[in-house]
């Protein structure tokens, strides 16, 4: 069996890990009982490989294995795995755990192998990130130490010493320059002495120091914009350019449309050593996320659309204390007169102009229609009633002409009616006479 972690809590029981699972023993016993590990649904991590083991507030231990950190409660022997379920709230950048601290107030302070340091509040579970962009000098947090009197946190890092004050949430980092043994920390190598001093070792040696003696509240470095430049040219102040004083001076800058290949330059200052400094900016909106540099002290933004920004620049010191309010510049982009309000504006004028006049031409057109619309249907209408007439005088005429053909014919009747008597008679007669 390999022993990987032994400690005697504040009740005097003996708590030991292996790699197969954790042993307890009472200061009334004689021989270690394997302890039973049971989480909230009822599974069994008895076999749970632990690395070290921490002692917590409020009967609080806490096991560091290959699958991450565990909270086990001593009274009702629940564990539970802390960090890793994303449905909870937010996790540890990494599960690689490989220090540990909790503080009195219930914060448990962790560190990881490119996990950077991290803040679990015990009673609300809330887990929040402290990584580099927060001043963190490395994402690999090798060993914590805590501070009670002074309610800070010392920890060793792949970059050196690290002070964070949780008050502030703020971190001075202690370089080679500062007389460390070295910017590399091994992991878990490191202890607080009973006469309350720090050592932290690494693969230069070790760093022996007292926490008291660096109780000092260092100065945040002043932020300056020293440059104003448009297509990489230095604009200087005048009457007749866009600035009216130093850029340094200058809370507002109005450029026109064309005047959109900026560029700005920063310094922070701070003495105790300038090349360490750092530097963090963002143009909003253009930026979404704030840019963090430390060699260069410029920033370029080319071809800008017209619109507002508002430029912000921090800095912090060697010892990692942030300039939080910093410099800040308002850029205005005016928009070409084509896209300025009152062009929108004449836009609607003349289209509204426009469409009046549209309407206009429309109704004067469909007023000259009608009219020769009403000329032709005059015209058609003359010729209809003219066709009419004679269709009825043709009519009255036909007419005329069937009574004269039907009054011939009846006369015609007549007379062969008449002559039909008298060829009669004169028949008789001629017969008459013969005899």
């Amino acid at each position: 069996m390999t022993i990987t972690s032994h400690i005697t809590d504040r009740q005097g029981t003996e708590w030991i890990s292996t790699r197969s699972g954790l042993y307890q023993r009472s200061p009334d016993q004689r021989i270690f009982a394997r302890c039973t590990l049971t989480d909230a649904r009822s599974a069994d991590l008895s076999n749970l490989d632990i690395a070290e083991i921490f002692e917590g507030t409020s009967q609080l231990l806490w096991f560091i294995s290959d699958m991450g950190i565990y909270k086990y409660e001593m009274e009702s022997g629940l564990i539970e795995r802390i960090g890793n379920n994303k449905n909870s709230g937010n996790v540890f950048i990494s599960q690689d755990i490989n220090s540990f601290y909790e503080d009195r107030h219930g914060m448990a302070w962790t560190g990881g192998w490119q996990g950077g340091l991290a803040r679990y509040n015990t009673e609300t579970g809330e887990i929040k990130n402290l990584p580099i962009d927060d001043g963190l000098p490395s994402m690999s947090v090798q060993s914590i130490i805590g501070d009670d009197k002074n309610e800070s946190v010392w920890m060793s890092t792949f970059n050196g010493l690290c002070r964070f004050d949780p008050a502030t949430e703020t971190f001075y980092s202690f370089t080679l320059e500062d007389g460390i043994q070295g910017s590399l920390f091994s992991d878990g190598s490191y202890l607080k002495t009973s006469g309350g001093l720090f050592v932290f070792g690494g693969s230069n040696g070790i760093t022996v120091f007292n926490p008291e003696d660096f109780n000092i509240k260092y100065d945040p470095p002043k932020v300056y914009i020293t440059d104003f430049k448009l297509f990489n040219k230095s604009v200087l102040p005048g009457e007749n350019s866009v600035l009216q004083k130093p850029i340094y001076e200058t809370d507002k800058v109005v450029l026109s449309h064309h005047q959109n290949d900026i560029s700005l330059q920063f310094v922070a200052l701070h003495y105790s050593n300038p090349i360490k400094n750092k530097y963090s900016y963002k143009l909003e909106p253009f930026d979404e996320t704030w840019r963090v540099t430390t060699n260069q002290k410029e920033a370029f933004y080319p071809n800008l659309p017209p619109g507002e920004y508002h430029f912000q620049v921090k800095a912090a010191s060697d010892k990692g204390v942030w300039n939080e309010e910093g410099a800040h510049l308002l850029i205005v982009i005016l928009p070409p007169w084509w896209q300025t309000w009152w062009a929108y504006l004449l836009y609607v004028v003349l289209f509204f102009l426009g469409l009046y006049s549209l309407i206009r031409w429309r109704t004067k057109s469909l007023e000259s229609e009608k009219m020769v619309l009403e000329e032709k249907v005059a015209e058609r209408t003359s010729a209809l009633n003219q066709s009419l007439e004679n269709l009825k005088s043709t009519q009255s005429q036909l007419i005329q002409a069937e009574k004269m053909a039907s009054l011939g014919e009846l006369t015609a009747g007549i007379a062969h009616e008449i002559q039909n008597p008298l060829n009669f008679v004169n028949n008789f007669s001629q017969r008459s006479t013969a005899n």
